[in-house]
């Protein structure tokens, strides 16, 4: 590129690159001056949504007359190549000027007046920026700052076509709306001009962890240390305005950037500079992460006797009211790790931390456990038990009861018969149960389940643990639902005759009626009384909240798929069903957000990439959906579900030979083993072979494979969408507005 001339401008040199864009210094020889080009990434130039991104980043910019704002010069396009001719700001970007350690208070004082002017100016304008950091915002030799990069604008009034789907190269600056992937407002620059002010005064970044999705969870729950304990030359007014700025509440924060900047200006009064005295809050003192326990038997196996102990203890703490307990899903993501007790509880907003370590040799156990304070990281309580395995239950509720009684709980009558509540006295039924939940969604676990119902009949928690697996399996097509969800729903019945507080039981009866019966009002009733027994289950509200987007309730939808996000924030099943509630409701670029979250915490689970490809697909993504599915075929030994799904999207991306092989190969595996009707129906539907995809469909519907994988609103239904044969179909199941695919977008659509 570099002497290359583009329209009138003579390219001179690479000035930086990064996700939204390539930049060059180049000559402008009508008006002879320097200016900045900046155009598409090679790979990204050929897709319509980022150049009408970059269109709007010009007009946004283009709509702003201020000193503190790079100036835009003009828009063009040559041998369809578009690029922005802008201002060549020379200087440094705030985020090299921070590394080499704290800025002085003053600089700092003088950087955020003017950052807050240039943004207030287009707020004025109805602009949020949305992508506010310390590499956006350039200081130039004589000390003007300037901001630059509108590519992620909100203009009011205007459609957006990337939402918060570009957010993740700069997740660390992202408000918790936007972590969210809610609307953001003036607000959220707010936030993130604090984070870059708390950048500035300290060298580090209040949320930022090793991965994307725990910095999220950092962002939505933790509270950042204290700036003034990282650097003592900050006025306490000066943080105080951080510490609003960064409030997780836009109500509890500074409600526009001229009242920020304000704030700034009185500057002597710490009451005046946060309308309240701050305080940095403690998490509840009633809080508690459970880590896995560690293996440390010689026998690599007995790691499922360590995840089920810590796994029932967090069921276990769940029961006491007053005690907030971090879910399994998210404590278990940390399984392995080395880590600082200090720095995990700020992450997730605890008080204190359980870690353990199991020891099993033949019916001996050393069970260790050990109770950490995280303001400080002293050992609350550390204790060790040599026991055999028919004490296992009553050391169980010795370590749970102690918990309770270190954390100065007062526990009622009914929450202490909660927490020592016991489903079976047969040890080694229970044993088998904790292998069942291990192996759980594969037919090693049936077998544990089936085998610990054998020693106890009356053992509720083994059938919850039965129906679940069963449905799990009919899900991905591992099983025939007809036979597997019929299975499941003995499981759940008989479980519930035994123990009508189990909501697991109840979750699984739910989606029995879901998927096999259609019985949607019946469905609804049983996921709602899972929630009223225990609030803190995340999978009836993930499951309620699919159901919901089936019905078009979009708005219960997203409520009740974001409760499941904040009761176990490091699910990657739940990021991934929450991705698919997006896809559902067409809110396509924050579905892609969560599904690469799923995708990154579960590196080797297939159903986060299957979802992740189908938000791709209707971004017409293929090769990424591809490369996904692909994947998913290779992790899954060639599982004809997956197959089929790629199949699919090999017949949408023009690979119609690649999509007839794979249907070749279903059909020939077919006469030995389970191959779901519903495999061969998405790739004919891509094939544009309509009557042969509806044969399939009816099959599908048949064996008892339910609507859940029909992707309902696509367009890629719209050829078969109101013929006789899909209208009869979808009545079958309950269905029948989704025949005007537009009628149930609700308020997801975009």
């Amino acid at each position: 590129m570099t002497q290359r001339t583009v329209s009138h401008y003579r390219v001179l040199g690479k000035l930086g690159e990064g996700g939204m864009g390539v930049v060059f210094r180049a000559f402008d020889a009508r008006l002879e001056r320097e200016v900045a080009l900046k155009f598409l990434p090679g790979k990204l130039a050929a897709r319509e949504r980022e150049r009408e991104r970059l269109l709007r980043e010009a007009r946004a910019a283009a709509a702003l007359n201020h000193p503190n704002i790079a100036t835009v010069y003009s828009i063009d396009e040559v041998e369809d190549e578009l690029f922005i001719a802008m201002e060549l700001v020379r200087g440094r970007d705030l985020k090299t000027l921070a590394v080499s350690g704290p800025l002085p208070v003053e600089q700092v004082i003088d950087i955020a007046r003017q950052a807050m002017k240039g943004l207030e100016a287009a707020h004025q304008r109805g602009i949020v920026h949305r992508d506010v950091k310390s590499a956006n915002l350039m200081l130039t030799d004589d000390g003007t700052l300037k901001i630059m990069d509108f590519g992620l604008a909100k203009i009011s009034g205007a459609q957006t076509t990337t939402g918060v789907g570009t957010m993740i190269g700069t997740v660390a600056y992202a408000s918790p709306e936007q972590a969210r992937g809610q609307e953001v407002d003036a607000r959220s620059d707010v936030w993130s001009l604090g984070v870059v002010l708390y950048e500035l005064l300290t060298t580090q970044l209040p949320f930022r962890c090793e991965t994307v999705a725990s910095t999220v969870v950092s962002i939505l729950r933790a509270n950042p240390r204290p700036i003034r304990g990282l650097n003592p030359e900050v006025p306490q007014e000066l943080e105080a305005l951080v510490a609003r700025a960064l409030r997780k509440d836009p109500e509890e924060r500074f409600a526009s950037m001229a009242a920020m900047r304000q704030a700034l200006d009185a500057g002597n009064s710490r009451h005046e500079a946060t309308g309240e005295l701050p305080v940095v809050e403690a998490p509840p003192r009633s809080s508690i992460l459970v880590l896995p326990f560690e293996n440390l038997s010689p026998d690599a196996e007995n790691e499922y006797f360590c995840d089920g102990l810590a796994e029932d203890l967090i069921s276990a703490l769940t029961r006491i009211e007053a005690l907030q307990v971090v879910a399994r899903a998210t404590a278990f993501s940390f399984k392995g790790e080395r880590v600082d007790v200090r720095d995990l509880g700020r992450r997730l907003n605890v008080a204190t931390v359980l870690e353990g370590s199991v020891r099993k040799a033949g019916n001996r156990l050393r069970i260790t456990a050990r109770l950490s304070n995280v303001a400080d990281g002293y050992q609350l309580w550390a204790e060790r038990f040599d026991k055999g395995m028919d004490d296992i239950f009553a050391v169980q509720d010795e370590i749970s009861l102690t918990i309770a009684e270190k954390l100065e709980l007062e526990l009622l009558s009914s929450d202490r018969l909660n927490v020592v509540k016991r489903y079976t006295a047969d040890v080694e039924a229970y044993n088998l149960y904790l292998k069942g939940r291990y192996y759980a969604y594969t037919r090693q676990g049936i077998e544990c389940f089936e085998a610990a119902i054998g020693r106890d009949v009356a053992y509720a928690l083994a059938y919850a643990g039965l129906a679940d697996s069963y449905s799990g399996l009919a899900v991905v097509g591992y099983l025939p639902p007809e036979t597997a969800f019929t299975r499941a729903r003995e499981a759940a019945v008989r479980a519930i005759e035994l123990d009508d507080s189990l909501a697991e039981a109840h979750t699984a009866l739910g989606l029995y009626r879901f998927w096999l019966s259609h019985d949607w009002p019946g469905a609804e009733r049983d996921f709602r009384r899972a929630i009223e027994i225990d609030p803190n289950h995340a999978p009836a509200r993930c499951w309620l909240a699919n159901h919901q987007c089936f019905l078009g309730n979009f708005d219960v939808a997203m409520r009740e798929i974001e409760r499941a996000r904040l009761l176990d924030p490091l699910s990657p099943m739940i990021l991934a069903l929450n991705c698919w509630v997006l896809y559902a409701a067409r809110r396509l670029d924050e579905a892609v957000v969560l599904g690469q979250m799923a995708v990154e915490i579960d590196r080797v689970g297939l159903i986060p990439r299957y979802i992740l490809a189908l938000a791709y697909k209707e971004q017409q993504r293929f090769d990424a959906a591809i490369d996904l599915l692909e994947e998913a075929v290779r992790r899954s030994e060639r599982r004809p579900f997956f197959l089929g799904m790629l199949g699919h999207m090999y017949a949408l991306a023009g690979r119609a030979e690649a999509a007839r092989d794979l249907i070749d190969e279903l059909a020939r595996r077919a006469p030995s083993e389970y191959v779901p009707a519903l495999a061969r129906a998405w790739i004919y539907l891509a094939l544009g072979e309509s009557e042969e995809a509806l044969t399939w469909f009816e099959n599908a519907i048949a064996e008892g494979h339910g609507p859940y994988h029909f992707f309902l609103g696509d367009a890629v239904y719209d050829p078969i969408r109101k013929t006789p044969r899909f209208r009869a179909l979808l009545e079958r199941v309950g269905l029948s507005r989704w025949t005007n695919r537009d009628s149930t977008r609700g308020d997801g659509s975009r």
